[in-house]
């Protein structure tokens, strides 16, 4: 009966939007595109009408395979890029380019035009293969989560990490984001629903996502409200059975 009489509006998301209205309509913020950071890596493949021509501006690797004839080698392509220091990548024949600050669609567009002078109908495909975004605090699995293209928003992120604990700082979630020499910090109330109009709703490569604990008052009462359950079942259970040897 105690547990039952716990207010469990403290858990909930969104707290502001009504439970009798049977649809919502929110605005997001604009989901802003990704942009190359330094340590990014950047998957860059080049192909066109002609193999043969396009294999030069590809990144090949040799990989030596044994089998029932022997050892032989067989020519892969790597086309992994890590972006330096400087921002720049390193590719065959192009050489140098700049990349940090540009996003894969703009710096696919600027190897397009250059490309043409030396292939016919040239075709780029350009893509970050290292995004992640740490979460850590009180969640359920806290880790490093590598996403499979370049785009997810905070609850999609909290979801893979297992949620928010019942102890986590549902009004107070905070954003970290490097950009280049300083980092930004957003601050998200997950029980408003305006929090999806935030920038730091999408979130973008290296971000770190870090719910804080609930104030100890507030501590105190959960763990309260977590172990009373526990207890009144044993308390229960031992006087069930010393009730039954009793009689016996």
């Amino acid at each position: 009966m105690m547990a039952s009489c716990t207010n469990t509006k403290h858990f909930r998301y969104f707290q502001d939007l009504s439970d009798t209205t049977q649809m919502h309509t929110l605005s997001l913020h604009p989901s802003m595109p990704v942009k190359v950071q330094v340590n990014d890596q950047v998957q860059v493949i080049i192909s066109s009408v002609s193999p043969e021509a396009s294999q030069f501006f590809n990144l090949m690797t040799s990989v030596k395979v044994s089998g029932a004839e022997g050892t032989t080698s067989q020519t892969s392509f790597q086309n992994v890029y890590s972006v330096e220091a400087n921002g720049k990548v390193t590719l065959p024949v192009l050489g140098d380019k700049m990349v940090e600050g540009l996003t894969t669609e703009e710096f696919r567009n600027q190897l397009l035009l250059e490309l043409k002078e030396y292939l016919k109908d040239p075709i780029v495909s350009v893509r970050i293969v290292n995004f992640k975004v740490t979460i850590i605090g009180q969640v359920g699995r806290p880790q490093v989560l590598n996403v499979d293209g370049d785009r997810i928003n905070v609850l999609q992120a909290l979801g893979m990490a297992g949620d928010m604990s019942v102890y986590g700082n549902r009004t107070n979630v905070k954003v970290m984001r490097t950009v280049k020499d300083s980092m930004k910090v957003g601050f998200l109330d997950f029980t408003q629903s305006k929090m999806v109009e935030s920038p730091f709703f999408h979130l973008q490569q290296n971000d770190l996502v870090y719910v804080e604990p609930i104030k100890s008052t507030s501590l105190k009462s959960e763990t309260f409200v977590f172990w009373v359950p526990i207890i009144l079942s044993l308390v229960t259970t031992i006087a069930l059975l010393f009730w039954r040897f009793s009689r016996n």
